[in-house]
This record gives structure tokens, C-alpha cells and sequence, in this order.
């Protein structure tokens, strides 16, 4: 349940990932690890409208929490994600979870 495929029951393992499915995924796996995530309020970014449904709850909990950081003030939920962005968002992750149980 932490992955799933692209539709048609097909994965496309050697597909690219996008920024919100790099989200979903990340949401999905802190949340099976008991990772609590505050109440936030919908991204002020320009283009949060054009994030999918499906990962809407995941890129609001991870902007809200400070995990994710837009490009040039835009999520750019459709961009492929770069090893860095994932690189960083895992660092901060640990960070987050040396200080506390719940990331806010």
C-alpha cells in the first residue's frame, strides 16, 4: 500500500517520479510509521490547484511541516523530482525525527 502502480495494472518501474508522487510515497511510509503530521492549512503556492487529488493530503502535510520546499515559490507537482530534493527531504526527516515523535 505504500506504492502502487500507474493505472491499466501496470508499475513502470523504470518511469521518472514526480514531485507529488515522491510525496505521496513519503507521506505514506511516515504515516505507516506512526508519524503524526499537524493540521495545515492548503500550500499558498500558485500552482497547488494543479496537484493531483490523490496526493493532495501529502503535499499539504509536507509543505505544512516544512519538509518540502517549493521551486521558485511553485510546488511543481508534475516535475520530476531530482535525487537531490529527495536526498534533502530525507535529511530532514531524520532531523525532524531526532527531535520529536509528531513532525508539526
Amino acid at each position: 500500500g505504500i506504492v502502487n502502480g500507474i493505472g491499466d495494472n501496470k508499475f513502470a518501474p523504470r518511469n521518472h517520479i514526480t514531485r507529488q508522487d515522491m510525496m505521496v510515497i513519503v507521506h505514506r511510509v511516515l504515516q505507516k510509521r506512526g508519524v503524526g503530521f499537524g493540521v495545515h492549512d492548503e500550500p499558498q503556492h500558485p500552482d497547488f490547484d494543479t496537484v493531483a487529488p490523490y496526493a493532495r493530503d501529502a503535499v499539504t502535510a509536507l509543505v505544512g511541516a516544512g519538509l518540502v520546499n517549493g521551486r521558485s515559490g511553485c510546488i511543481a507537482p508534475i516535475d520530476y523530482t531530482t535525487r537531490a530534493e529527495v536526498a534533502v527531504l530525507i535529511k530532514r526527516i531524520l532531523e525532524d525525527k531526532e527531535s520529536e515523535e509528531e513532525i508539526k
